[in-house]
């Protein structure tokens, strides 16, 4: 990194505010810290950029899931993960909410931190979009944790065992949300509409430390860190409660046909939502 990178590029958004029409909207991915200054720290002001940008999109997930085999700024702009990420040996949430047992080793890697930081930097709430995921990260282990977590075990109905799938083939890496219902790790909660449990074997867990689910099979040694309705339904709560601009799902591929994680999404914002 070049210690004029982050001046330059406000210097960009400058002129393609001003080259742009009125109309035009300018927004930039970031993650959960501010931009990097020229000491390669957080910067501790980015107002500047509250006045170029319409708004900023916290990029709050892959925090423990992403283990690169090449750099990421060689993936290209929107492209979905594979198998060229694999599951980080380090199990941990995706897209943590908070630290809330204040256990974590990330402790700035979290929803809550991340709109703290960036509003104490000085972007209003309302140029904020919180990004949320509706993947997870399938990882080859027999452990019965996430890393510096807490556990919490529902029940989960008896069936036949599954081996979950990425959608490379393998059996570590991504995963989208609809690939454990379609492979059977998840199935309809009949008590909770919209909601998921764990099956094929795999048992669904709570992490309280960072309010995202995970689940576990000691008959396949695999455990898949996810979000699913209730995870996204916490988040996007605080994002109303925050009074950021919204929230962003990346990617609706990840979702069902029933567009259960949108919803779920919707409902946590105070939308309504109407099913075609």
């Amino acid at each position: 990194m070049d210690s004029n990178d982050t001046a330059n590029f406000l210097e960009f958004l400058k002129l393609l505010r001003t080259t742009l029409p009125p109309t035009a909207r300018i927004s930039a991915a970031a993650p959960t810290i501010p931009f990097t200054g020229a000491n390669e720290q957080s910067m501790r002001s980015v107002q500047a950029f509250a006045g170029v940008l319409d708004w900023i999109l916290i990029m709050n997930y892959d925090t423990w899931g992403r283990e690169f085999s090449r750099s990421v700024s060689t993936l290209p702009f929107g492209a979905v993960p594979s198998n060229k990420l694999s599951a980080s040996s380090n199990l941990g949430p995706n897209a943590p909410l908070d630290d809330a047992c204040q256990n974590s080793t990330q402790p700035a890697a979290n929803a809550v931190a991340a709109i703290n930081a960036w509003t104490a930097a000085g972007i209003p709430p309302r140029q904020l979009v919180l990004g949320v995921p509706s993947y997870g990260y399938v990882s080859r282990s027999d452990a019965t944790r996430l890393q510096q977590r807490d556990r919490n075990i529902p029940p989960a109905p008896a069936s036949p065992y599954v081996r979950v799938l990425t959608e490379e083939g393998g059996d570590s890496g991504p995963v989208q949300f609809r690939g454990l219902v379609d492979q059977g790790a998840l199935c309809n909660d009949p008590n909770w509409p919209g909601g998921y449990l764990g099956c094929g074997g795999f048992t669904r867990e709570w992490d309280a430390c960072s309010s995202t689910p995970f689940l576990r099979s000691e008959a396949v040694g695999q455990v898949i860190a996810y979000d699913d309705v209730q995870s996204l339904g916490l988040k996007s709560s605080l994002v109303r409660e925050r009074k950021l601009l919204g929230v962003n799902i990346f990617d609706l591929h990840g979702d069902t046909d029933q567009w259960e994680l949108v919803d779920s999404v919707r409902r946590g914002l105070g939308l309504e939502f109407r099913r075609p």
